[in-house]
């Protein structure tokens, strides 16, 4: 089985994608308060997740950085957030780049819309916002643990 080396380099660029990928809104809703770094940090060391997600995200990150030393000489995270929207404006026309932005706003949405019980989507924040009511019986605790 393929492992990722998953260090908080690749996490703190990954956070930074996540939040230019849902940018906080005005009502203060946005990926801190749901949680989406700690959700897709637990998701890719989980083993139940698929290697071709793994892949798939891990190619995105390397594959992002070595477009932001090329074109800026810097990485992602140092970039200034109008060459980060620069950069994906790039990678989202690319088949690679779309597969890498489905994957990681699918993992956003999770984290917006899954059950507080995970740790995520802090006090159904995302339930309001999309004015869901969650469905019952709802988990009494959390696989995670």
């Amino acid at each position: 089985m393929q492992q990722f080396a998953w260090g908080k380099r690749s996490l703190d660029t990954i956070e930074l994608l996540q939040c230019d990928l849902f940018p906080a809104l005005p009502n203060g809703l946005d990926v801190h308060t749901i949680n989406a770094r700690a959700y897709l940090a637990h998701i890719l060391r989980h083993p139940r997740v698929s290697l071709r997600q793994k892949h798939i995200i891990h190619q995105g990150v390397v594959r992002i950085e070595q477009l932001a030393k090329k074109r800026y000489r810097a990485t992602y995270v140092e970039l200034g957030a109008k060459k980060r929207q620069v950069l994906l404006a790039q990678i989202a026309k690319t088949p690679w780049g779309e597969g890498f932005i489905q994957e990681m706003l699918g993992f956003i949405f999770e984290a917006l819309l899954g059950d507080p019980i995970y740790g995520i989507n802090k006090d159904g924040v995302g339930w309001r916002w999309t004015r869901h009511t969650p469905g019952l019986p709802r988990p009494l605790r959390s696989v995670w643990e």
